[in-house]
């Protein structure tokens, strides 16, 4: 598994440093920091693939993004992309020695940042290589607090045995895996309207003792993206 991961990180990081040496011509739009889009919004779908279509089905993606101009006229994007898991399937999670029985609820997604390689293909038509970098998490129902829930709730030291399961809701029946994110992907650009395919990972079970380390991990994100 840790061999995948490193292979997965070199994978998602090489492109960022071999553009350094290419000598690919670049998007003349954007050479100018006043005549790029500053803001991306975006609308699509999240494609569960291997064992995370055992969580959730194909479901609603959006997102919102900054961007700024870097070196060699690439661009960054710093922002973040949700979605809504539909079709929840029922799994188990552990929490204080017991196996309890969950399904995703709310919003999951990442906040990070996208790195862009732009390639020139004519007029105002162009491509992209984003690399993506972030935290994710996935929402899921809290059927212990549903079950024990005390107040005042358990301290920090007493809910030890979860330091990678966060609460995002205060009192809520909703806690949340956490993970770090890298993907790949293309975005062809044309006009001000963008077409974005990726793939996503983020390796739910790698950090968290509440589920296995098989828990899933990859998807894809197909979306439509205007510029404004």
């Amino acid at each position: 598994m840790k061999k995948i991961l490193i292979f997965l990180i070199l994978l998602a990081v090489s492109p960022v440093h071999a553009q350094q040496n290419r000598g690919i011509e670049r998007d003349s739009t954007i050479t100018d920091t006043t005549r790029y889009a500053r803001f991306v919004a975006e609308a699509g779908v999240r494609i569960p693939l291997g064992r995370m279509k055992e969580k959730y089905g194909t479901s609603a993606e959006f997102g919102a993004w900054w961007r700024t101009r870097v070196a060699y006229n690439d661009m960054l994007d710093l922002g973040f992309s949700l979605y809504i898991p539909q079709n929840p399937q029922e799994f188990t999670y552990t929490y204080r020695g017991e196996a309890l029985p969950t399904n995703a609820i709310g919003v999951s997604g990442m906040v990070g940042m996208r790195f862009c390689n732009v390639y020139v293909l004519g007029g105002k038509t162009s491509l992209e290589w984003v690399s993506s970098y972030g935290y994710a998490f996935f929402t899921y129902y809290d059927e212990y607090r549903d079950r024990h829930y005390t107040d005042p709730p358990v301290t920090p030291a007493e809910d030890e045995e979860n330091e990678n399961t966060v609460d995002l809701f205060g009192e809520s029946y909703a806690r949340a895996l956490s993970t770090f994110h890298i993907g790949q992907g293309v975005r062809l650009h044309v006009g001000r309207v963008s077409f974005y395919a990726a793939y996503n990972f983020a390796p739910y079970g790698f950090f968290s003792n509440n589920v296995p380390d098989n828990f899933g991990s990859h998807s894809v994100s197909v979306c439509a993206q205007v510029r404004i």
